[in-house]
């Protein structure tokens, strides 16, 4: 799927409610850009996690900010979702990977065909809950032999789009094209979602 790259539209993604999965140790400088592109774009955005209450960010090689849990992670279903976003961050990774929930909640909007974005080293979250079997991410050195073994195929680029998965690196130079990129990626899948139901 290829994505013209434009600025994200005000109220874009009005209506549409947006789960960003997370646990303690979730790298904060993706998912702070990405939960303000996702409110500025009018989503109904709601974090789902392990934690109970507040989880907490990390920056650089430090603990960062904690964030209200509006949905636990248990309870959570991809049904009540439109769309999904995962962010990268070792911890977060691996304490999620703990929860079968994890599996079940990334699984229902993999197999229902919604967009579903991964950032980062947060395209794990494929191979961890078995979805990476002949999928196109981008690729992140620290888990490349994880992708490999899941049967994952991975480029070298910033940004890589698979039908309903967008994987993407986002840094201080790229972060504004990123955001952009991943509101119209959600608004296209959503688009074309709501087309083929008008056509059936």
């Amino acid at each position: 799927m290829m994505m013209s790259r434009n600025t994200a539209h005000t109220d874009a993604l009005q209506g549409y409610k947006v789960a960003i999965l997370i646990a303690n140790g979730f790298d904060q400088n993706q998912m702070v850009p990405a939960q303000r592109a996702l409110l500025e774009a009018s989503a109904n955005v709601r974090i789902v996690s392990v934690e109970n209450g507040l989880v907490n960010g990390w920056v650089g090689n430090d603990w960062g900010h904690n964030f209200a849990v509006d949905v636990p992670l248990n309870t959570a279903l991809a049904a009540d979702f439109d769309c999904l976003v995962v962010c990268g961050g070792q911890r977060s990774l691996d304490k999620l990977n703990l929860t079968a929930h994890t599996k079940r909640f990334v699984s229902g909007f993999i197999a229902t065909g919604k967009p579903a974005a991964f950032i980062g080293d947060g395209v794990r979250m494929l191979a961890q809950t078995e979805n990476a079997d002949g999928r196109t991410v981008i690729s992140v050195d620290s888990v490349e032999v994880a992708m490999k073994q899941a049967a994952a195929q991975t480029v070298n680029k910033d940004v890589c789009y698979d039908d309903n998965i967008m994987s993407f690196v986002m840094n201080e130079d790229n972060q504004s094209a990123m955001v952009s990129d991943l509101m119209t990626f959600f608004n296209n899948v959503l688009m074309a979602g709501q087309d083929s139901k008008n056509a059936a």
